[in-house]
């Protein structure tokens, strides 16, 4: 009787040959590619014009002086209201005639905030 003979294990010789030149011919186009490439951006470098020289801006300068302190100055926005209110009102009914003061004016004792029309 003829002997049986166990399947090889493993990849064939074939397959390993085959991922080989596979991976050689990969990487000739890839060398390829960059050689052409790298060709042709030289060739078009050589087309452009010759760059030519650009004359400086003036600008202004300032002398540096070292200062102790500095201003800023700042802008806040903000509400301002009174810190107390007086409800003021007249003794005898009538219509106000004329206010002599705006919001937020400075009154001292004895002036004339509203004049009433007592008709």
């Amino acid at each position: 009787m003829a002997e049986k003979r166990a399947p090889a294990k493993g990849p064939s010789i074939l397959r390993r040959t085959g991922a080989l030149v596979l991976t050689l011919a990969t990487f000739g186009v890839a060398g390829a590619l960059v050689f052409l490439g790298s060709d042709r951006i030289a060739a078009n470098a050589e087309r452009l014009p010759p760059a030519t020289e650009i004359s400086p801006v003036p600008v202004a300068t300032v002398p540096l002086e070292m200062q102790e302190t500095y201003t800023v100055t700042a802008a806040y926005q903000g509400r301002v209201e009174a810190r107390r209110q007086t409800a003021i009102g007249f003794e005898a009914g009538g219509t106000i005639a004329a206010l002599t003061v705006d919001e937020g004016d400075r009154v001292a004792a004895g002036d004339v905030l509203a004049r009433l029309d007592t008709r």
